[in-house]
């Protein structure tokens, strides 16, 4: 069965950068990342 086209996302990546990827004292604090991402609407 063929799927409906997804619709259009909102908003416009403006910024993003990665957030926990730098150690502190030597450790990272997790196996996870985050991502900021600044949308213009």
């Amino acid at each position: 069965m063929p799927r409906a086209a997804a619709p259009a996302a909102p908003g416009h990546p403006v910024h993003c950068e990665l957030l926990g990827t730098e150690p502190v004292d030597g450790v990272i604090a997790s196996d996870h990342y985050g991502v900021l991402a600044d949308l213009r609407y």
